[in-house]
Protein backbone atom coordinates (compact mmCIF):
# COMPACT_ATOMS: atom_id res chain seq x y z
CA UNK A 1 0.00 0.00 0.00
CA UNK A 2 1.10 3.00 -0.64
CA UNK A 3 1.58 6.10 2.00
CA UNK A 4 -1.36 8.17 0.28
CA UNK A 5 -3.24 5.16 0.22
CA UNK A 6 -2.36 4.65 4.06
CA UNK A 7 -2.81 8.37 4.89
CA UNK A 8 -6.56 8.07 3.44
CA UNK A 9 -7.28 5.42 5.24
CA UNK A 10 -6.01 7.16 9.07
CA UNK A 11 -8.67 10.62 8.04
CA UNK A 12 -11.20 8.20 7.31
CA UNK A 13 -11.11 6.49 10.32
CA UNK A 14 -10.62 9.29 12.80
CA UNK A 15 -13.54 11.36 10.31
CA UNK A 16 -15.45 7.85 11.64
CA UNK A 17 -14.31 8.30 15.09
CA UNK A 18 -15.37 11.50 15.41
CA UNK A 19 -18.99 11.33 14.14
CA UNK A 20 -19.07 8.04 16.80
CA UNK A 21 -17.66 10.53 19.38
CA UNK A 22 -20.13 13.00 19.13
CA UNK A 23 -23.17 10.54 18.60
CA UNK A 24 -21.71 8.84 21.92
CA UNK A 25 -21.44 12.18 23.49
CA UNK A 26 -25.40 13.13 22.58
CA UNK A 27 -26.45 9.69 24.01
CA UNK A 28 -24.56 9.82 26.99
CA UNK A 29 -26.04 13.55 27.57
CA UNK A 30 -29.68 12.24 27.14
CA UNK A 31 -28.89 9.99 29.41
CA UNK A 32 -28.04 12.19 31.87
CA UNK A 33 -30.92 14.12 31.23
CA UNK A 34 -33.28 10.88 31.71
CA UNK A 35 -31.08 10.33 35.06
CA UNK A 36 -32.13 13.74 36.46
CA UNK A 37 -35.82 13.15 35.59
CA UNK A 38 -35.73 9.80 36.79
CA UNK A 39 -34.48 11.33 40.27
CA UNK A 40 -37.03 13.96 40.32
CA UNK A 41 -39.38 11.86 40.00
CA UNK A 42 -38.23 9.39 42.40
CA UNK A 43 -37.91 12.24 44.29
CA UNK A 44 -41.32 12.89 43.78
CA UNK A 45 -42.95 9.61 44.31
CA UNK A 46 -40.77 9.18 47.97
CA UNK A 47 -42.86 12.82 48.81
CA UNK A 48 -45.98 11.25 47.57
CA UNK A 49 -45.39 8.23 49.83
CA UNK A 50 -44.58 10.27 52.83
CA UNK A 51 -47.60 12.01 52.20
CA UNK A 52 -49.66 8.57 52.38
CA UNK A 53 -47.97 7.12 55.06
CA UNK A 54 -48.93 10.38 57.60
CA UNK A 55 -52.39 10.69 56.04
CA UNK A 56 -52.80 6.88 56.92
CA UNK A 57 -50.93 7.10 60.54
CA UNK A 58 -53.79 10.15 61.35
CA UNK A 59 -56.86 7.99 59.66
CA UNK A 60 -55.75 5.41 62.43
CA UNK A 61 -55.76 7.77 65.14
CA UNK A 62 -59.15 9.21 64.15
CA UNK A 63 -60.05 5.72 64.25
CA UNK A 64 -58.65 4.77 67.64
CA UNK A 65 -60.18 7.32 68.90
CA UNK A 66 -63.36 6.92 67.42
CA UNK A 67 -63.66 3.26 68.96
CA UNK A 68 -62.46 5.03 72.58
CA UNK A 69 -65.67 7.20 72.10
CA UNK A 70 -67.77 4.66 71.11
CA UNK A 71 -66.89 2.31 74.53
CA UNK A 72 -67.62 5.09 76.28
CA UNK A 73 -70.62 6.36 75.48
CA UNK A 74 -71.77 2.77 75.46
CA UNK A 75 -71.16 2.19 79.34
CA UNK A 76 -72.53 5.88 79.90
CA UNK A 77 -76.07 5.43 81.09
CA UNK A 78 -79.23 7.31 79.39
CA UNK A 79 -80.53 10.08 80.68
CA UNK A 80 -83.03 12.34 78.80
CA UNK A 81 -80.27 15.37 79.09
CA UNK A 82 -77.73 12.94 77.43
CA UNK A 83 -80.01 12.46 74.60
CA UNK A 84 -80.65 15.92 73.99
CA UNK A 85 -84.33 15.99 75.55
CA UNK A 86 -85.65 19.13 76.15
CA UNK A 87 -89.63 18.74 76.99
CA UNK A 88 -88.50 17.15 80.66
CA UNK A 89 -86.74 20.90 81.21
CA UNK A 90 -90.05 22.60 80.31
Amino acid sequence: MSNETNQARLIDHSQRQGRFDTTHHLALSHIHFLDEEVVAKLAELDMVAAELEAATSRVATVERRNVRRTRLLSKAPLTSTSLGDTASRD
